[in-house]
């Protein structure tokens, strides 16, 4: 079927589209990628007005591109990071970087390091980073050592700073478990955590019980927890 008459079908169905329209949509490859990055860029898709409550549209179709992989969302993806009144959303532009892979990495990068943002943004954007570790940790080397460095390193310019590297540390934890320790030891001994969020105790605690189930959510096919969610 066309392209263009599936995502007609996918604005007509509202919040809960069929699993099977999706996999459609996911057969036409190449071909769905700009319709779906139509949906995600235009904020109206965002918001039912005649009904006063969210869409949940832009997620399904984030959710898409992720499973095709498709690197030209990525600036759209970015940009959304940093959209206001996004927080309810930015787990899923998490788990779409995350699934598209290495060619966003250098770009949510750049999230992560930018201090004209607020911490949210940023953190979100550093566990998008950690996801990515988690789907590939063997091709992911060179992509922890910046994240460990930049917990233990990273410079501390505003309290903001160390919010993202307690929040980047309990990610760090639930990826590595005790491996992650002297990282987090490291960033605690130069008052980069935030103790008010996190005291060490607490965090060797975080360590020994690790969680790696946390980022798996980020890390599986969409489609294929749709069709888990809806039971089709």
């Amino acid at each position: 079927m066309d392209i263009q008459e599936l995502i007609r079908q996918l604005l007509r169905a509202g919040d809960h589209p069929h699993p099977d329209l999706l996999a459609a949509i996911l057969a036409c490859e190449k071909a769905a990628v700009e319709p779906l990055i139509a949906i995600i860029s235009n904020p109206e898709m965002y918001w039912d007005r005649r009904r006063g409550q969210p869409r949940w549209l832009p997620g399904i179709a984030m959710g898409l591109l992720g499973d095709l992989q498709a690197e030209a969302a990525i600036p759209i993806l970015i940009e959304l990071l940093t959209w206001r009144n996004m927080h309810e959303r930015l787990e899923q532009v998490v788990a779409a970087l995350a699934s598209i892979g290495p060619a966003a990495i250098e770009p949510t990068k750049t999230v992560v390091l930018d201090r004209a943002l607020d911490w949210f943004p940023r953190s979100m954007a550093a566990r998008s980073l950690v996801a990515q570790v988690h789907r590939n940790p063997e091709g992911s080397q060179t992509l922890l050592e910046f994240l460990c460095h930049l917990v233990s390193h990273g410079p501390i310019e505003s309290p903001d700073d160390r919010i993202i590297y307690t929040l980047l540390a309990h990610d760090l934890a639930d990826l590595q478990g005790l491996g992650a320790l002297d990282v987090i030891q490291a960033a605690f001994e130069r008052g980069a955590i935030d103790r008010f969020y996190l005291d060490w105790p607490d965090a060797e605690t975080m360590c020994r019980n690790a969680a790696p189930d946390l980022l798996r959510r980020y890390t599986g096919d969409f489609l294929a927890a749709y069709r888990t969610q809806f039971g089709r």
